[in-house]
C-alpha cells in the first residue's frame, strides 16, 4: 500500500496510517473537495461549504488531539484526516482548498497535480460579480489603509464588509451580504499566492520590499503572488514612489496614482497652502497634514492611498475629510503611548519586517 511509504514523525504508527489511508482513498473518490489545514480559515471555510450541501472533507498536517476534538464536535460527520498529505489520497479530490499557512513545499501539496485554491478564490467564487469588491496588499499598512478606507465608505453610508488577512475570514463575510453590501479585503502573499482571478473592483500593491521569502522559496514568486491582485480588475489604484508595487501591464485598464512627493504629478499628493502642507486631489488642497492623528510620514502614503481608493468607487470629498480627520489608527501601528521627559514612546509591534 502506498500509504505504507509515506514518511511518518511515529514511524511505529506507519501501518496504521496505511490501513487507514487506504480506507480513506475510496471515500475520496467521492468526495468533491478537501480543504487542507483545520485552523481559523480552514474551518470558516467548512462553515460555508457545509452551509450549501457540498460533499467535501478536512486534512489536517498537525496531529494533535485538540485540534482532532475541535473539527469533530463542529463537523461530526465529516471524514477529518490528520498528519501527512499523501498524494495518491490527494488525487482523489477535485479540489485543494487549502489554509494560508501551508507554504507550496509542504509535502503532499508540492507533488499533487489537484488544482488548489485559496480561501480567498472560494469567497469569489460566491461573491456576486455586480458588488463592489476592494482587494488592498503590500508589504507593509495593510491594515490600516483597508480600515481607513471601511471607515470613509462608511461615512459614505456603504454597508461595509471588513476582512480578509486581518479577520474575519472573508469566506464568512458571505453569510452577511446584504444586497447593497461591498467588501473591503486585506489581502496577504499567502492567499494571493493559490488565487489567480480576484476581478476586484479596485486593487492595490500599497508597496513591495522582499518578505515572507522561507514561504514563497524566492522574492520573485513572493512579488508575482503579490501582483495577483491585479489580474481582471476594473481598476487599479499605483503608488508612483514604489516600481515594484506597479502593475507591469495596464491596457485599458482604469487606474490612478498617489505619491508622497511634492514633485510627482500624481492625482493625489502633497501640496503647498497657506503656508502649510495639504493631503490633496488632483492639485485641490483637501487636508492639512496638521489635522491627521496617524503619526509618522509614511501614513501620509497611507491617507493617500485611501483616498485613491475611495475615489475610484465615487465617493464625496466630505465623507474622505470627515473620515480621515477623525481616523486614530491601529493599535501596535505607530501608537503612541505616552510621552514622558520629552520622551515619545510609539508601540509599532505590527512592524514586522525590515522597510516596515
Amino acid at each position: 500500500m502506498d500509504y505504507i511509504s509515506c514518511p511518518s514523525s511515529n514511524w511505529l504508527s506507519n501501518v496504521e496510517i496505511a490501513l487507514i489511508g487506504f480506507e480513506k482513498m475510496i471515500v475520496a473518490s467521492n468526495q468533491k473537495k478537501l480543504i487542507v489545514g483545520a485552523g481559523p480559515t480552514g474551518v470558516a471555510c467548512a462553515r460555508y461549504l457545509m452551509s450549501l450541501g457540498t460533499d467535501f472533507a478536512i486534512a489536517d498536517t498537525r496531529n494533535d488531539l485538540n485540534t482532532r476534538r475541535l473539527v469533530n464536535d463542529e463537523f461530526p460527520e465529516i471524514e477529518f484526516r490528520q498528519g501527512i498529505l499523501c498524494e495518491k489520497w490527494l488525487s482523489g479530490f477535485e479540489e485543494l482548498i487549502v489554509s494560508p499557512g501551508l507554504p507550496p513545499s509542504t509535502f503532499g501539496l508540492s507533488g499533487t497535480e489537484t488544482p488548489k485554491i485559496s480561501d480567498i478564490s472560494l469567497f469569489r467564487r460566491y461573491w456576486p460579480n455586480d458588488q463592489p469588491l476592494i482587494a488592498i496588499t503590500g508589504s507593509n499598512a495593510k491594515s490600516t489603509v483597508v480600515c481607513l478606507v471601511a471607515e470613509i465608505l462608511k461615512f459614505a453610508g456603504k454597508d461595509v464588509l471588513l476582512g480578509g488577512n486581518l479577520g474575519p475570514q472573508a469566506i464568512s463575510l458571505l453569510e452577511l451580504r446584504k444586497d447593497s453590501s461591498l467588501a473591503v479585503l486585506e489581502l496577504s502573499s499567502f492567499q494571493l499566492a493559490r488565487t489567480q482571478n480576484i476581478k476586484a473592483t479596485v486593487s492595490t500593491i500599497l508597496n513591495l520590499s522582499p518578505d515572507h521569502l522561507d514561504w514563497h522559496g524566492s522574492i520573485k514568486a513572493y512579488y508575482q503572488a503579490k501582483h495577483n491582485i491585479f489580474n481582471e480588475a476594473e481598476s487599479v489604484v499605483i503608488n508612483s514612489d514604489d516600481s515594484s508595487s506597479q502593475p507591469s501591464f495596464l491596457g485599458t485598464t482604469p487606474s490612478t496614482r498617489f505619491s508622497v512627493k511634492q514633485s510627482s504629478e500624481a492625482p493625489f499628493g502633497i501640496s503647498n497652502h497657506q503656508n502649510q502642507t495639504w493631503i490633496s486631489s488632483y492639485l485641490e488642497p483637501w487636508i492639512p497634514i496638521s489635522e491627521i492623528q496617524l503619526m509618522g510620514h509614511h501614513q501620509l502614503a497611507n491617507v493617500l492611498a485611501a483616498m485613491a481608493i475611495t475615489h475610484q468607487l465615487g465617493v464625496k470629498k466630505s465623507s474622505v475629510i470627515d473620515a480621515v480627520v477623525g481616523f486614530r489608527g491601529l493599535d501596535h501601528r505607530s501608537q503612541t503611548i505616552s510621552q514622558i521627559n520629552d520622551v515619545l514612546f510609539v508601540n509599532d509591534s505590527k512592524g514586522t519586517n525590515f522597510r516596515a
